[in-house]
């Protein structure tokens, strides 16, 4: 999509029986799925200093944009310049609605450091 984005690492769970809970679903990351997007424009959304006792935590949040029908969904994680972020929300595809025209996805991602 952009021909100087960064390149994106995808983890994706695996989905197991929840030990404590044998009728839900829990998420391994012990051995996640991995996949490389390429060409992704990434932008510093946000930055905050949380107010948490005896932490100097820093959360910042990105957004990111990709190819349409990228695989990405709301329970994978993001490495994004080597940090580990969490999917916000729900992957959303921009078209056009007069044209048809696909002008790619955006993704929602956050991490809390410290």
């Amino acid at each position: 999509m952009f021909p100087h984005g960064e390149q994106v690492v995808r983890q994706r769970a695996t989905r197991v029986a929840d030990r404590y809970n044998p009728d839900d679903v829990a998420l391994d990351w012990e051995n996640p799925d991995v996949l490389t997007i390429p060409n992704v424009g990434v932008a510093l959304s946000s930055t905050a200093d949380p107010l948490i006792d005896a932490r100097e935590a820093v959360d910042s949040d990105y957004t990111l944009f990709m190819e349409t029908g990228s695989d990405v969904l709301p329970d994978d994680r993001l490495v994004i310049r080597g940090i580990a972020c969490e999917v916000v929300g729900r992957p959303f595809d921009w078209s056009n609605p007069f044209t048809g025209w696909e002008a790619g996805m955006v993704v929602q991602a956050k991490v809390r450091e410290g």
